[in-house]
C-alpha cells in the first residue's frame, strides 16, 4: 500500500532533513507512527498524502507515484482513495456537522452526493455520538467533539487508506476507546491500511508494529 525509496526531504532555508531509505507497509496492516513533537511525523504523512513533494526518492501509495501527478490529480486520488484526520482538523467553521462529514462529496466533480452518502455519514455521527449535533455549526463544537467529526470524514467513502495525525489526542478515556474501536473495526473488516501518528505510548499495542521516526532524521528537527 506505501512504498518508499531513497526519499529525502527538506524544507527550503531550514535545518530539517527526513531520508527515509526504504519504507513498505502492507495493505491492510496498522502501523503507529511515533517519535517526539517536531521529528517530522506530519510531514511523512503529508509525503505519503502527496500533499507535499519529495527533493528526491520515490513515494508510491496505493500503487500511484502521486509526485507524477498534478495539483488537480493529487486531490482527485486523495478524495477516492484516502481518508485522513488532520492534528488540527481543517474542518469549515461556517458548515455545520453534517456538511463537513459529507465535504469529500462537495468538493469534486467525480462523486455524486447521495442518499447512500448522506445514510452513512449519518450512522458514523451516531457511531461516534455526535448525532444530535448534525444541525450545529463546527464553531459551536467542543475540541473533542469538532475531532470526532474529522474522523467520520475521514471513514465516509470507506478509503482503503487511513492517514491520522493524533486522531484521538483531544478525547477523553471513554470517546478515545470509542474512536479507536470504529477506525479499527472499520480497518479489520475492510482490509484498510492504518498509518496513525501518536505521541500516546498506551495505544501501541493497539497495532501491528510502531515505526520511530528518528531513525530518518540526518539533521536537528524543526517544529513540524
Amino acid at each position: 500500500m506505501i512504498q518508499i525509496q531513497d526519499l529525502e526531504f527538506r524544507y527550503p532555508h531550514d535545518a530539517f532533513r527526513l531520508r527515509v531509505p526504504e519504507l513498505t507497509i502492507l495493505r491492510g496492516e496498522t502501523v503507529a507512527l511515533v517519535g517526539p513533537s517536531g521529528s517530522g511525523k506530519t510531514t511523512l504523512l503529508n509525503l505519503v498524502a502527496g500533499i507535499s513533494l519529495p527533493r528526491s526518492g520515490s513515494v508510491r501509495t496505493g500503487g500511484v507515484a502521486l509526485a507524477t501527478l498534478g495539483p488537480a490529480g493529487r486531490r482527485r486520488f486523495r478524495i477516492r482513495h484516502l481518508g485522513l484526520v488532520f492534528q488540527e482538523f481543517e474542518l469549515l467553521d461556517y458548515l455545520n456537522v453534517l456538511d463537513n462529514i459529507l465535504l469529500p462529496c462537495r468538493i469534486t466533480g467525480t462523486i455524486r452526493l447521495g442518499a447512500a452518502h448522506r445514510a452513512r455519514a449519518i450512522q458514523l455521527a451516531e457511531q461516534l455520538g455526535i448525532s444530535d449535533k448534525l444541525r450545529r455549526p463546527v464553531r459551536r463544537l467542543s475540541q473533542g467533539e469538532r475531532q470526532r467529526v474529522a474522523v467520520c470524514r475521514a471513514l465516509l467513502l470507506e478509503p482503503p487508506l487511513l492517514l491520522c495525525d493524533e486522531p484521538t489526542g483531544n478525547l477523553d478515556p471513554a470517546n478515545k476507546r470509542h474512536v479507536l474501536d470504529l477506525l479499527f473495526d472499520y480497518v479489520h473488516h475492510s482490509g484498510t491500511t492504518l498509518l496513525t501518528v501518536t505521541h500516546d505510548v498506551e495505544l501501541l499495542p493497539r497495532f501491528e508494529r510502531s515505526i520511530d521516526i528518528r531513525e530518518f532524521l540526518q539533521q536537528g528537527p524543526d517544529n513540524r
